[in-house]
């Protein structure tokens, strides 16, 4: 992300792409990931720091709700498998989507 922050202008378009398991079992919503998680706050402040003003995101892993919260911003479109602080179990958005 830090790559991308030098990279990117602002009229640039920059395509988030989630996938895996995620969880709100904690007091934040996380995408674990082979060493440390991606919490949704921090991804959130990685975000905030690229400077495209377009920014779609597509979140297909379960937890996605703590992902909203903390990601959406003007200019930014998120889809979510999950949109519930409840709805943290196993989704199957990511399969609809590329059946679609």
């Amino acid at each position: 992300m830090e790559k991308m922050a030098k990279l990117l202008q602002p009229n640039d378009q920059f395509i988030l792409f989630l996938a895996g398991h995620g969880q709100v079992n904690e007091e934040f919503g996380k995408l674990c990931l082979p060493g440390p998680d991606l919490k949704a706050t921090d991804l959130g402040d990685l975000l905030d720091a690229l400077p495209a003003q377009q920014l779609p995101i597509i979140n297909a892993a379960s937890g996605g709700a703590d992902f909203l919260k903390a990601c959406l911003r003007p200019g930014r479109v998120i889809l979510t498998a999950t949109g519930y602080e409840t709805e943290g179990t196993q989704a199957y958005f990511a399969e609809v989507l590329l059946q679609g």
